[in-house]
This record gives C-alpha cells, structure tokens and sequence, in this order.
C-alpha cells in the first residue's frame, strides 16, 4: 500500500483538472519553460569563452566548453574570436528572451483562463444552490468566498 498525504492528493487533484481544462497547452507551457532554461543556461556558459577570449581567463589552456564553441564556429566557417563567440552569445540571448516572453504570455494565459473556469464553476454552483443552503449560511460567508474567488 502506497502511503499518499493530503498535499499529494490536492496536487494530483489540481493537475487532473488542469490537464482536462487546458489539455495540449499544459505541454505547450512546459515545452516553453525547458527552452527558456535551456538558453539561458546555455547563455550562462557562453560566458567562459567569452572571458577567456577577453583576456579573463585563469589559465592558458581550452576547457571543454570553449572547445565546443570553437567546433561548432568552425561547422559554421567561422574563426574563434571574440567578435564571433559575442556575435553567437547576442544570439543566444536574443532566443532567450523570446521563448522568455513567450512562455511568460502563455503562463498568464493559462493561468487566467483556469482562474476564470472555477470562477464561473463556484457561481454556477452558487447559483444553483438550494435556498435551505443560502439560509443555513451566514451571508458573511457567502460574500468572503465570492470576493476571494
């Protein structure tokens, strides 16, 4: 028997909503959130070739990343320089801060659009509430729920 805590449940119970609500765009999102971090952690190791080439560097031999700049310079036709290897970091940058912006209009998107669902799902069943429910309540209540929703 596996043992599951209540935070567990919720979690699963929220996703399970979330993926019959949003469905494809959950992965869509996802996708979106790995090339983010996926650039900028490339854009992060951009910069040991960068301050090597600059004159920055601890030690005169190549590490493994500048060598993997300069091999995939050399597949473009271009010298390893620091002209190239910024030119190459200004791309990687720019990647970055689209699939960036990207992911930040689908998340909010996203994020709206469920909040905006069990909006209108908690007043749906409000509305449809018997009067014996509305009358055991304090209004008080009722007011609190639909002001936090």
């Amino acid at each position: 028997m596996v043992f599951r805590s209540k935070t567990f449940q919720l979690l699963q119970s929220y996703l399970a909503e979330l993926f019959d609500f949003a469905g494809r765009r959950v992965f869509g999102a996802g996708a979106l959130l790995f090339l983010s971090s996926l650039f900028q952690g490339i854009s992060l190791l951009m910069l040991i070739p960068l301050l090597g080439l600059a004159g920055l560097g601890g030690s005169s031999e190549r590490d493994a990343v500048s060598g993997a700049v300069q091999e995939f310079l050399g597949e473009l036709n271009l010298q390893f320089s620091l002209v190239s290897v910024l030119g190459l970091f200004l791309l990687v940058i720019v990647a970055e801060a689209v699939f960036t912006r990207y992911r930040s209009i689908v998340l909010n998107t996203l994020n709206l659009d469920f909040t905006h669902h069990w909006r209108n799902a908690l007043y749906r069943k409000i509305g449809a509430a018997s009067w014996q429910f509305h009358s055991r309540n304090h209004s008080a209540e009722s007011m609190h729920l639909l002001d936090n929703a």
